[in-house]
């Protein structure tokens, strides 16, 4: 018959299971926890660890070393936990990668597009964030991608910005792409070899920009790699990664849809005072809230120099990002390679005091088309877009 000691024994075996079992067993196990973008390579690890916080309660319960009726209340946290994890909660597997990326019976481009719809698949929030900052089809914010354009994207991350401009200008754009984060650069490369494996097209530069070359310490925040970089900004790290922001921006009457797939749709038809609670146990039991930081040595270059190396003699789209070394970036550029720069997207932190400055800057250099944005949360964690263009003749 049914017991609670089974049932906190069941949990421990579970986890077992998952550990133990040989790499192609552990993919039929490849669940990913709706609160986390990340589609962990390992299979079901991230669920593992997420389950064995629950358990590290239950063995202290065994043990002795927990009352009788915090040891009731446990083993039922356990049952609803379980239950949510095991059976509520739309688990998805790891999105394979679509057969039609290495059919060779295709066009380049039709495998190209195979690609990114795996890309899109596996990373849906981080997709959904990149098409909704900068690709307003309805409202476009600067030139629509065309045939041959020249792309500079400094903060490649993942590469989704990349991606995005590239189907867009219908796979025949130049990219300059630039990540100083080893492992954040092997998922950019794993986007970038889908979408030009012959290397044609787009180049990627293991370093940073900066306004001089040299070597410095990146903050590498490992569950977080798109909040990582060389300035100290652990106070707005904090805010990013609280389940309050999360929250927050969740509820918030301008959250976007791709924003409310990061916790199960149904959550949303509760009432807040439901859900809420609810989506603060989700952020506990996932990794998403860890703020750890790595630190790591990089290669900081000056744009401009990397441009003197290169056959370029336009740049139709710059976008930078990268977490408060904004103008910075914007230094290493000479005057003769502003004069190529005919629109720019930059995230401005005004923690760094960067956002007139930037401006100033951008206006110097003949970029006078100016749009300034935030939303709720950015605004919360006073960080801007900026996006500029030159005047057209017929301005």
């Amino acid at each position: 018959g049914f017991s609670s000691s089974r049932l906190v024994l069941a949990i421990p075996n579970f986890i077992e299971r998952l550990a133990l079992a040989p790499p192609k067993n552990r993919r039929s196990y490849g669940f990913y926890l709706p609160i986390m973008e990340d589609f962990l390579e390992t299979g079901g690890q991230a669920l593992g660890q997420a389950v064995n916080k629950v358990f590290l309660q239950c063995k202290a319960c065994i043990t002795g070393e927990l009352s009788v009726s915090d040891t009731l209340l446990t083993v039922a946290a356990v049952g609803i936990a379980g239950k949510i994890l095991l059976k509520v909660l739309p688990f998805n597997p790891r999105a394979p990668l679509d057969d039609d990326a290495s059919n060779m019976s295709l066009s380049r481009v039709e495998r190209v597009h195979a690609h990114v719809r795996a890309r899109k698949k596996q990373y849906t929030y981080i997709s959904g964030h990149v098409e909704e900052e900068y690709f307003f089809d309805e409202d476009p914010r600067f030139d629509i991608p065309k045939k041959d354009a020249v792309v500079v994207d400094v903060g490649g991350h993942f590469g989704f910005f990349t991606m995005e401009y590239f189907i867009r200008s219908g796979c025949t754009s130049r990219h300059f792409c630039f990540e100083p984060i080893p492992a954040t650069r092997e998922k950019l490369q794993a986007t970038v070899s889908g979408l030009d494996p012959s290397g044609e097209y787009i180049k990627v530069f293991p370093c940073g920009l900066s306004d001089k070359p040299g070597n410095i310490v990146f903050r590498h925040v490992k569950q977080h790699p798109e909040l990582s970089g060389y300035k100290d900004l652990t106070p707005e790290v904090a805010i990013n990664l609280s389940s309050d922001t999360l929250i927050d921006r969740y509820y918030a009457e301008d959250c976007p849809p791709y924003f409310r797939k990061v916790v199960p749709g149904w959550i949303y038809l509760l009432p807040r005072v439901l859900g809420e609670p609810l989506i603060r146990f989700l952020y506990w039991l996932s990794p998403s809230g860890d703020p750890s930081v790595e630190m790591i040595e990089c290669e900081l270059r000056r744009l401009s120099d990397v441009l003197d190396g290169e056959d370029v003699d336009h740049i139709d789209m710059l976008k930078v990002d990268v977490e408060g070394a904004e103008l910075d970036v914007l230094r290493g550029i000479s005057e003769k390679h502003w004069a190529m720069v005919r629109n720019v997207a930059i995230e401005v932190h005004e923690k760094e005091g960067n956002l007139e400055p930037v401006k100033a800057l951008l206006r110097a250099n003949g970029l006078t088309n100016l749009v300034v944005e935030q939303d709720s949360i950015t605004r919360v964690l006073k960080l801007w877009q900026i996006f500029a263009s030159r005047p057209t003749e017929s301005q």
